[in-house]
């Protein structure tokens, strides 16, 4: 018994891993060019699934994001968002709170860090 419950224990590192590795692999393809309009890059989309794993949030915060208009984005059978849309809503935002779509703020770090120093 002992050896199988390490077995599976391996198992869930390994999931957990692979869940981790998919997440750099999808971080990388956005770093991959510097010129993000070049057109090999503009033809790039992304689903609203994969946008959320990079963002590491869920997909009904990502379409909050484009029902709001902060992300733009197109329907190809279910919604899609360029890659070129992603890069610039990012730098757009960087430095603000986006926690409310309806309500952003800029971020206050003291704040912050006081909040996570409480869950560390």
């Amino acid at each position: 018994m002992y050896i199988e419950e390490q077995i599976e224990e391996l198992r869930r590192k390994l999931t957990k891993m692979e869940m981790q590795l998919h997440d750099l692999s999808s971080i990388n393809r956005l770093r991959r060019s510097d010129d993000i309009t070049s057109t090999s890059n503009c033809d790039i989309v992304y689903t609203v699934k994969d946008v959320s794993k990079i963002l590491k949030t869920t997909t009904g915060y990502v379409y909050s994001l484009i029902k709001t208009g902060y992300l733009p984005a197109l329907k190809l059978g279910c919604m899609k968002i360029r890659r070129q849309a992603l890069c610039e809503f990012l730098a757009k935002y960087e430095g603000k709170d986006l926690t409310n779509p309806n309500e952003i703020k800029d971020l206050d770090i003291k704040q912050i860090e006081q909040t996570e120093s409480l869950t560390y």
